[in-house]
């Protein structure tokens, strides 16, 4: 989160000046992931602090949101799953926290828009 907080200062100032949205995207806001507790915090660090700024700084031209699109199989995910000794129970019960019961595979994703990671739009 220590990085967060530069970016999302950033982000704020870029916002009110300009007009538009905050978007952060997330794979995830509500659920622990277990064995990974710097991971969870961060996930739920980064969704609580959008949410605290959409409350706290609401205002006509500014708005502050998350988008969370669940888990997705990527290689962090997969470098994960083989530290289990058995990779097909690790990935089911990954897979099983998401309400289709799968993980979304980083090809069926949508390419980002921007490079950039302050961008508003109206």
């Amino acid at each position: 989160m220590a990085g967060a907080e530069s970016d999302i200062g950033l982000a704020i100032a870029h916002t009110f000046a300009r007009g538009g949205a905050f978007v952060w995207v997330l794979d995830h806001d509500v659920e622990a992931v277990q064995d990974r507790l710097a991971y969870t915090i961060t996930k739920h660090g980064a969704g609580g602090l959008t949410k605290a700024l959409a409350l706290d700084h609401f205002h006509p031209v500014a708005r502050f949101n998350a988008i969370c699109l669940g888990r997705a199989e990527t290689p962090f995910v997969q470098s994960r799953i083989m530290e289990y000794s058995n990779l097909e129970n690790a990935y089911r019960e990954m897979a099983s926290t998401q309400l289709n019961g799968q993980m979304a595979r980083p090809t069926k994703l949508p390419a980002p828009r921007s490079t950039s990671r302050l961008t508003s739009q109206p």
